[in-house]
């Protein structure tokens, strides 16, 4: 039961921001209320400072799993000042562990997640110490992780992403060649088939995150003369809007002039499910991570393989196409350049390494390649 209402306790938080704004209609002057330091409510302000809904997720998680801890460790959490450093210093040696001893699926956490959850916390504590409920920060002298930064996303060689494709795009005739007279079976297969291409295309050739693939919308297909720029409301609520390839273009087009011409300029580009009172869901993330997952276990990828892998894949082949990093990080939406470097890191280490140059080793390999 404990540890039921302390999941409702990050549960009621999230849900306070959203009806509280609703009953006054005015985010800002209920943001300003007094602050009770009631532990909900000091959640459900520090997540209402977040603008990105996927950060405020990722927050509350990392947040019920502190909370999730502190239950099976014996004390209990009501107030932001019940939070001392003794509690954080038990919680990161925990997740420091081989294994998470109050997590029943025993998942390994690295380092890099141990260094997020603190630092989560830790937001959250700073966010405290602003508003005057608690006189210092409790983490102030934690000391985290030291994580070197590096992506650790999946990438495709080209001849893996020709695969990817060319399996993507065989299955558009798929449906055609079943023929057993459901024609609406035939249809549903045909839209799914055809979705799955044109997400792939997109993730593939402009690096789209998930989150601005699924949030797309019709007004935001922008035609300049013979080029189509795309507008996505990017990470850090940004607005950029790239233009795309001719052969990406087409794509899109044709899917939206196949399935959703003559929809509102506000209506999504892909949609999950239309309800009963009419109204359209847009696609779900879990479905494009599901649709990329699939996509790739049929070319033969078994190794894991998500949405964020593509966008890698991309900024790896225009790295090797000698595109200049900078027009990279342009395309991809990086704030900074080190991002956009984070992702070529493991290529540059194959070209820069000096042992993989070896003459000797290289006439070693050659010989043997004769040989066989």
């Amino acid at each position: 039961m404990a540890k039921f209402q302390q999941a409702m306790q990050v549960s009621e938080a999230s849900e306070a921001v959203q009806s509280s704004a609703t009953l006054n209609n005015d985010l800002a002057r209920w943001a300003a209320q007094p602050l009770s330091g009631c532990f909900p409510d000091v959640l459900a302000h520090f997540l209402l400072s977040c603008r990105s809904p996927n950060t405020r997720s990722a927050y509350a998680r990392d947040v019920f799993e502190f909370l999730s801890f502190a239950e099976n460790s014996g004390f209990k959490v009501t107030s932001v000042a019940d939070i001392s450093e003794r509690h954080v210093l038990l919680w990161k040696e925990a997740l420091s562990q081989k294994h998470m001893k109050f997590d029943d699926s025993k998942r390994r956490v690295a380092q890099s997640s141990v260094a997020r959850k603190l630092c989560t916390l830790s937001s959250l504590l700073a966010f405290a110490c602003k508003r005057g409920l608690i006189e210092d920060n409790p983490m102030a002298l934690v000391r985290r992780p030291k994580v070197r930064r590096q992506s650790h996303a999946a990438v495709l060689t080209e001849e893996e992403l020709s695969q990817i494709l060319r399996h993507s795009r065989e299955k558009l005739n798929g449906p055609a060649r079943a023929g057993d007279g459901d024609v609406e079976k035939t249809r549903r297969e045909l839209l799914r088939a055809e979705t799955e291409w044109c997400v792939l295309v997109l993730l593939f050739t402009v690096g789209m995150r998930v989150s601005e693939l699924c949030q797309l919308k019709l007004k935001d297909l922008i035609t300049e003369g013979e080029l189509l720029r795309i507008r996505l409301m990017t990470k850090g609520a940004r607005r950029h809007a790239p233009l795309i390839h001719s052969e990406s273009a087409r794509v899109l087009l044709r899917f939206v002039g196949l399935y959703r011409s003559g929809e509102l300029p506000d209506s999504p580009v892909f949609v999950a499910a239309r309800t009963s009172a009419g109204k359209i869901l847009p696609l779900h993330r879990s479905t494009v991570f599901r649709m990329v997952r699939d996509a790739a276990l049929r070319a033969g990828i078994n190794r894991p393989f998500s949405p964020h892998g593509c966008r890698a894949t991309l900024a790896t082949q225009l790295h090797l196409a000698e595109v200049p990093v900078v027009e990279i990080q342009t395309l991809l939406n990086h704030a900074q350049v080190t991002t956009t470097q984070l992702y070529l890191h493991r290529i540059d280490d194959l070209k820069e390494s000096a042992a993989l140059k070896l003459p000797w080793a290289q006439q070693q390999e050659s010989a043997r390649l004769k040989d066989e």
